[in-house]
């Protein structure tokens, strides 16, 4: 059926493309409204993912496009950057949804 090139690509490329297709509704959501601009946050921490998932396709599988070693730094650094985003992302939407009266 599917060899294990197949198998070791293709959840981290489909968790791409549902990264990536996150970060699109996000950004959709704050340009018609429906959410405040903190999405953006979280659309870029979901378009930063989806580079980070893409990579590890790239460098997965039995002969893979480039050799995970040689990209592991990038890897490391892009998966630093995007925890910290979605970590902003969490702390702005969990504000908006948490009204304190004083």
């Amino acid at each position: 059926m599917l060899d294990g090139g197949v198998l070791s690509i293709a959840p981290y490329a489909l968790l791409s493309v549902a990264a990536a297709t996150t970060a699109v509704l996000f950004a959709v959501a704050v340009g018609i409204g429906v959410r405040g601009k903190h999405m953006l946050v979280g659309s870029a921490a979901m378009a930063l993912l989806s580079l980070w998932f893409a990579g590890i396709a790239i460098t997965a599988g039995p002969s893979p496009a480039i050799r995970r070693t040689d990209a592991a730094d990038g890897l490391r650094w892009l998966a630093l950057i995007t925890s910290v985003l979605w970590l902003l992302w969490i702390f702005g939407y969990t504000k908006t949804m948490v009204n304190l009266r004083r």
